[in-house]
């Protein structure tokens, strides 16, 4: 069961930090914010305490992304409003790389070099710690060396891309686009598979750990396809809506592929069971947050659940990793305000 920090759940969003994104280190113990105001927040998530505020932003930090560089080191990737993509290093606290903001080359086709020259929208990072993946507002996808921390190869895309996702073998990018599914080739750098899923502008992809599964969204709209890395194909086999009607903005898979949440603002969030083609809670009356298997209540508050009342949208929530005391900390964020739970026995 989980419950909310202290008398004061916030006392470490004091100073006017104002939440944007969020990422939990893979060992649960750092939690990493974004703010509207450019810093970088790093959390002490045994007791709540301020490890350190990065400054390398200058504009809304609205995309977080954890793992390790080849190397070990384990890092953060952030980016920004402000068209940077930065590498922070969390055990030093201190900045690796600064990346961009692109600028427009005169010579050649006016590819942008360095970076991004729109918003940045969506950052994954490799399980090898070889490369990360940026997609953003210039309609490009960009794959980046962690050794040199320069481009490896840069995809383009008619439309601004909203999301991507890296396969479990490293093979392959998906991204999404105005209603639009892409899968890319990372060895031979072609474009595979290019998917017409939905009426609207895509708002999130995954990609499921087995490899077998992609799932997209766009609008109230859930697509959940089987990819067949022979043929390149992508065959639909889900297709779920909301029940509520409203605007679906995040996805992950979860029980190895068999079963997908679905997250979006005010309302609900949804665990569908792939196995059954259905819902396994459709009740858009208990808001039920996190990962598959927890059970943080958030709105409405019952006396045999934990939880508390919202009265901002809940824009993002999730789960740490369990820490080395085998607890783990949840993390909802209520407009832009930052709610830290603590699990106890």
């Amino acid at each position: 069961e989980f419950t909310e920090a202290g008398d004061d759940p916030n006392f470490w969003t004091n100073q006017n930090f104002r939440a944007g994104n969020f990422a939990f280190s893979s060992e649960g113990d750092i939690l990493v914010l974004g703010s509207l105001h450019g810093d970088v927040r790093l959390i002490n998530c045994f007791d709540g305490s301020i490890l350190a505020d990065l400054e390398g932003h200058n504009r809304f930090v609205d995309v977080v992304a954890t793992g390790q560089r080849y190397s070990g080191e384990r890092i953060a990737v952030t980016g920004s409003l402000d068209k940077r993509v930065i590498v922070w290093d969390l055990d030093n606290r201190t900045q690796l790389k600064a990346l961009g903001p692109g600028e427009r080359s005169e010579e050649g086709n006016g590819y942008e070099v360095e970076g991004h020259t729109g918003y940045v929208h969506d950052i994954k990072i490799s399980n090898s710690g070889n490369f990360f993946v940026s997609c953003g507002g210039d309609r490009s996808i960009i794959v980046w060396n962690m050794r040199t921390f320069k481009i490896d190869h840069r995809f383009r895309e008619p439309f601004s891309v909203n999301c991507v996702a890296i396969s479990p073998d490293e093979n392959y990018v998906v991204s999404g686009s105005r209603g639009v599914v892409r899968i890319f080739d990372l060895n031979t750098t072609q474009e595979v598979v290019t998917k017409y899923a939905h009426m609207e502008s895509v708002e999130s992809v995954a990609w499921s750990s087995n490899g077998n599964r992609i799932a997209s969204c766009a609008g109230q709209v859930i697509q959940v396809y089987f990819f067949d890395g022979v043929e390149n194909k992508l065959v639909q086999t889900h297709s779920f809506a909301n029940p509520s009607g409203m605007k679906v903005h995040d996805l992950r898979f979860t029980r190895e592929g068999r079963a997908l949440q679905s997250m979006s603002k005010h309302d609900t969030a949804i665990t569908w069971n792939l196995e059954e083609n259905d819902a396994e809670n459709d009740n858009s009356e208990s808001l039920i947050y996190l990962e598959v298997e927890e059970n943080i209540h958030v709105r409405p508050r019952k006396a045999n659940q934990a939880g508390f009342t919202t009265e901002a949208p809940v824009r993002f929530a999730a789960v740490g990793p369990r820490k080395t005391n085998g607890e783990r900390t949840g993390l909802v964020i209520e407009g832009h305000k930052v709610h830290l739970m603590i699990e106890s026995a």
